[in-house]
């Protein structure tokens, strides 16, 4: 059985690379003057995200670590319903309090 899970690590490394290269074709555009910066960094982004997420696979894949898919009610084991919220919280926890820090950085100022 060919093991994936190495290639989609190294394939996602070799992606985020290039998404960092071509950051500075954007800078080179951007200092000249020229409009064609926005598609090099659209390109960036695109391919560091892409890249980015497919070393998140193989590594949470190579650490057996996955969301757990089963409803436990808080009656039955307080524990484990906290441990089926606790990703979905931080992460959505953290976008919220980047907003909130630069509202409140862009008022003070």
């Amino acid at each position: 059985m060919i093991q994936l899970r190495p290639i989609i690590f190294v394939v996602g490394l070799m992606l985020c690379t290039i998404a960092a290269a071509m950051v500075l074709p954007a800078v080179v555009d951007v200092a000249d003057g020229h409009a064609d910066w926005k598609i090099f960094f659209g390109a960036a982004v695109l391919t560091f995200f892409i890249g980015g997420l497919m070393v998140l696979v193989a590594v949470s894949s190579a650490l057996s670590w996955s969301p757990p898919l089963r409803f436990v009610p808080p009656t039955r084991s307080l524990a484990d319903n906290l441990q089926m919220l606790l990703l979905p919280v931080l992460s959505l926890g953290l976008l919220q309090v980047a907003a909130y820090s630069q509202f409140v950085r862009q008022n003070v100022v």
